[in-house]
């Protein structure tokens, strides 16, 4: 007789979709701001979790070259031992604002599943 047990999260780490499709300073500023929140967020959860940070980019150059604002689109995924929480409510034309919106909507979500 086999028992499995639960899955464990051994280290918390943060995985990046659509970070390709950022310029150069945008990926840093994606990745500090992430690390930042991310730090912030871990005091609301009991154990160890991981973190999907999705980043959609709307509004692509033309093949002309003329400029287009570009809108960023934010889903995110924390997963913990037991739970997942997901949130997909941020999206603003500025990426950091987008990504704290995000952020801050996922903590929203952790604080009303578990009290």
């Amino acid at each position: 007789m086999s028992t499995s047990t639960p899955s464990k999260i051994e280290s918390e780490i943060i995985q990046f979709v659509g970070l390709n499709d950022l310029e150069a300073p945008e990926k840093q500023t994606a990745m500090q701001i992430c690390e930042t929140e991310f730090e912030k967020l871990k005091r609301k959860l009991k154990g160890p979790c991981k973190l999907n940070v999705q980043i959609k980019v709307h509004g692509e150059k033309h093949p002309e070259g003329k400029s287009v604002r570009r809108k960023f689109g934010i889903h995110m995924k924390c997963i913990e031992a037991t739970r997942t929480y997901n949130s997909d409510k941020a999206h603003d034309y500025d990426l950091s604002r987008a990504l704290r919106m995000g952020f801050t909507a996922l903590a929203h979500v952790i604080e009303h599943q578990t009290h």
